[in-house]
Parts: C-alpha cells; sequence; structure tokens
C-alpha cells in the first residue's frame, strides 16, 4: 500500500504544541516518505550536513519537523528558479 503524503502527516502522533504555534515531528521513514525519497538519502544527507534541518531528542533518535521540511522545499525550489534565471 502506498502511502499519501497526507497519510504519512496523519499517522504521526499528536502534534507538540510551543507558544502557538503546532509542531509535526517524523522519523526518518516517514520524512523520506513525505519528501518521495529513500530513507538512506536522508542517513547520507545528515552525514554530510545537507539536507533538511533534523534534531535527535536522545542518542539514537532522529526526528524531522514537519515545517523544517517544508521549509527545505521552498528553499530548493527558490535556489532551482535562480539558478535557472542565470
Amino acid at each position: 500500500v502506498k502511502l499519501s503524503r497526507l497519510t504519512v502527516v496523519d499517522s504521526l502522533s499528536s502534534p507538540v504544541y510551543m507558544g502557538d504555534m503546532e509542531y509535526h515531528y517524523m522519523t526518518t521513514a516517514e520524512a523520506a516518505d513525505y519528501l518521495r525519497i529513500k530513507p538512506d538519502t536522508l542517513k547520507v544527507w545528515r552525514h554530510r550536513s545537507t539536507g533538511p534541518r533534523y534534531f535527535k531528542p536522545s542518542p539514537g533518535l532522529v526526528r524531522y519537523g514537519r515545517q523544517d521540511l517544508d521549509a527545505w522545499i521552498e528553499l530548493q525550489e527558490a535556489d532551482q528558479e535562480a539558478s535557472e534565471d542565470e
């Protein structure tokens, strides 16, 4: 069964609230599915210090914020548009 982008977000545990902001955190597998890439790609990007922002709430756990993934996608699109304009 192929998961849609919406299904991945809906499958997450309850969101975390910080002030008025709502944050959704994903595992590497969920983030990879959200971006439509392989989890190993995210692992390589972490090792190279590239790719979307992530954090480690404890050793061995990696989490990605949905807002961080969306911001990273927007940055990639802007960079691509800028390079096409040159």
